[in-house]
Formats: structure tokens, sequence, C-alpha cells
């Protein structure tokens, strides 16, 4: 890339300290996070657990879930893998009691570290943490901004991340805004997010798991439906591609599944845009898609960006949060404002009129995501950050 990508963690007049376990591999880590039924954050949480495990690092995961209905996917997942995991059903302002689980695991697993994702896990895990006497750590993966609710709810976050051990940044942006709300730059650490590759379904094989016809050119959407994820601009976008015939599949669930299928039948996309609702392997399903679109109005480092990268898939991403930097200023892969379908439209037509352009975008991008974003390192980071919260 032309900057470069930095895979060490960076971190700025660390205190030293002596571990109080200095066996890095030996650490006993229990990880805490209110997973929706399908999102980025979930899925780099059962990357990093599920590594962890293989390592034979002990670890577990709390699920803080609601008081009915199913176990999310990344619950199934982890258990699959092996991975001890706890869910915690609690009714709605059951603070207490999932404060009371995440201690429980804590003391049951002898924990030198509580790893926190996301802002519920962060302010009850750091009740938790305080009243075990555990150092807390928290990976922020980025804030959804939006409505009244969701701006007091990074506000809360914002003071339990000041009184955390160590924070971990997935972006550069990230790491500013953290700074300047108060997170002091001592315990701020810039880890960008890993890619472990899969293995991909072949195209038509993928197309049919999606219903979608083989000869169709077909663009993909992957993601939580909430308001930062700019769903309505994609279909805003899609609506000014209906001359070219272009279809897309739009997959994920959340808040604004219903709102975005109502716009996608006002705009007269009906027969354009399919809704397929949480597909847990969607990163197996990437050669489906003549093309991958992200547009989100604010991001860390979304996931599946590296997933269509890490396929081979073409990739049209807004610029916000960490994906200029990744796709290197569009040398591998178009970019396009937040907030504009027809400049979104515009990049995705370029995309779509030079195919031959874009493979050799994607081949780039392929090669650039096994160089840089390995679990290995990405892992080996993470511990050197429990070592400096202990």
């Amino acid at each position: 890339m032309g900057d470069g990508v930095q895979r060490t963690a960076r971190r700025t007049r660390m205190p030293s300290a002596v571990p109080a376990n200095s066996d890095a591999e030996a650490l006993r880590v229990v990880h805490v996070i209110a997973p929706s039924p399908m999102g980025g954050a979930e899925r780099v949480v059962g990357l990093l657990a599920e590594a962890q495990w293989r390592r034979a690092q002990c670890c577990s995961v709390v699920a803080l879930l609601n008081q009915t209905g199913p176990e999310p996917w990344l619950v199934k997942s982890l258990r699959q893998a092996g991975v001890p995991t706890v869910s915690v059903r609690a009714p709605r302002r059951g603070y207490i009691k999932e404060i009371r689980h995440i201690g429980s695991a804590l003391r049951h697993q002898r924990a030198d570290i509580l790893h926190c994702h996301g802002y519920r896990a962060d302010v009850l895990g750091l009740a938790a943490a305080r009243l075990n006497k555990v150092p807390i750590v928290s990976t922020a993966h980025g804030f959804t901004g939006g409505n009244a609710k969701n701006r007091f709810y990074g506000r809360l976050d914002t003071l339990s991340l000041r009184r955390a051990q160590a924070v971990i940044a997935v972006s550069r942006g990230l790491e500013e805004q953290l700074l300047g709300s108060g997170v002091p730059r001592s315990r701020l650490w810039y880890i960008p997010n890993a890619y472990e590759a899969v293995k991909t379904r072949p195209r038509e094989q993928a197309r049919a798991a999606l219903g979608v016809t083989s000869t169709a050119t077909v663009v993909g959407w992957i993601g939580r439906f909430s308001a930062e994820k700019g769903a309505d601009v994609f279909l805003r976008a899609m609506k000014c591609l209906v001359p070219l015939g272009v279809q897309a599949v739009m997959i994920g669930d959340g808040p604004e599944k219903v709102p975005t299928m109502e716009l996608a039948r006002d705009l007269g996309l009906g027969s354009t845009v399919c809704f397929v609702g949480p597909v847990p392997d969607a990163s197996t399903l990437m050669k489906a898609f003549d093309l991958v679109v992200i547009s989100s109005h604010t991001e860390g480092l979304p996931l599946v960006l590296l997933e269509a990268m890490g396929a081979g898939v073409p990739v049209v991403a807004t610029a916000v949060g960490e994906i200029p930097k990744v796709l290197d200023r569009g040398r591998l892969g178009m970019l396009a404002p937040p907030g504009e379908p027809e400049r979104l439209a515009d990049a995705m037509r370029g995309v779509l009129r030079d195919l031959s352009g874009a493979a050799e975008r994607a081949a780039r991008a392929q090669q650039q995501v096994a160089d840089h974003y390995g679990v290995d390192s990405w892992v080996d980071q993470i511990i050197e950050v429990y070592q400096a919260a202990l």
C-alpha cells in the first residue's frame, strides 16, 4: 500500500509493568459482548476467541442476551468451536444480574483480563471488573451515532473507556476520536482487525444458495440494518443502476430492516433487490457477487471489507474510518463520499463497466489482505495489550 499498513500495536507513554502472569499463552481471559444476530463486532469476537482457544490460551465468552429469543449465531459458533460460552438472559434493565454473571465468570476462570466489546459490555464489565479487581481491556469497534438514544449510549461508553486499563482502536479515526473524548493516550492502542481465510464456495454454488441466477450481474451488501450502515444510501444508488439491469442481494438483519424493505418498495426496486436475512456463513458466499458495496456513514474497520478483499471480489465503499487506508486511497477498490447515492452509483457503474480493471484491483487487494491482516500477528498484538494492562 502507498502509505503502508502498520501491523504493530501502537502505544504512547505506556507505563511499564511486570505482568502478574508472565507466560503470555497462559493468560486467562474472559470476553464480554451483547451480540446482535449478525454483525462485524460479533465476527471479530468469534475470530479472536477461537484463535486464542486454538493456542491453548484459557478464554471464555459471556454473551449478554435479551430475556427471550433465539441464541445468536456467535454463541452457537463459539460452542461448536469448543470455546466455553455463557449466555446471560436478563430482563430489560437487569443490569445487576448481568454484572453478577460477569463477576461469576471472572472468579470461576480466575481471570487475568476482562476483554469487553461494545458499550453495554464496557459499562457493565467495568463494574464487574472493579468489584473483582481484574484489569479491563476494551476494543472500540466503532460508534453508531444517529439518534439521541445512541448518542447517549456513546457518551456513557466513552466514560467507561476512560477508566479501562487499555483500549484498542481498530482504526486511526477511532483512535483520534477516543483521544478527543478523554481516553488517555498512554492506554490507547491501534490494532486493525484481522482476516482469516475461509474456503469460499464456487460462484455457481454460492449463487444457488442465494437464489440468484447464473447470468445476472449481482451486487452484494452485507451488514447490520442500522442507521450508520447506510442501507438507504445503497438502495438509492441501486435506483440509479436500474437501466443496467443489475440485481442486488442484501444480507443481514437489524432494527432498520423493515424500513429498508419499505424504501426498496417505494423506490420501485421490488424485483431488483433481494433481502435474504442473516447468513452465518456469508463470507463463504462472496464469489456470488460481481461487486460488494459498503455504504456506511461511519465505520471502524468493517470485517466485511477484509472478507470481500480476501475472496478477490471487487469492492466499492464509502470513504469512512479505516476503509480509505485499507483500499490504498482507491488503488485496491473504489471509494465514494458517504451519504451521496449518486456518487456511490457512479463508482459502482465504473466497476461494472470495467470488470477487467476491477479484477486487477481485486487481485492486488487479495494479496494485501494475506500479507498484512493475518490472525497470528493480530493475536500477538492483543496479548501484548493484555500484558501492558496487567
